[in-house]
């Protein structure tokens, strides 16, 4: 059984793209997509590979919420 929640893929590239995309929205004013950015936001946090090479903000913002008044 798979850790991945339903709907994120499964290949971190694949993953990085989808945060990606998800902010990239949130910057254009959709933020209600935040939790395909909390799952993979925890995916990314508990993987201690990946976790050292996340952005600050990354580590920081927990949902959409706060990426916004980050940024």
């Amino acid at each position: 059984m798979s850790d991945i929640p339903f709907g994120i893929p499964s290949d971190p590239y694949e993953q990085a793209k989808m945060l990606e995309n998800v902010m990239i929205a949130a910057c254009e004013g959709k933020r209600d997509n935040s939790y395909d950015y909390e799952e993979i936001r925890t995916l990314f946090m508990k993987d201690p590979a990946i976790r050292p090479l996340l952005p600050d903000f990354v580590r920081t913002c927990r949902d959409l919420n706060h990426f916004w008044g980050y940024i």
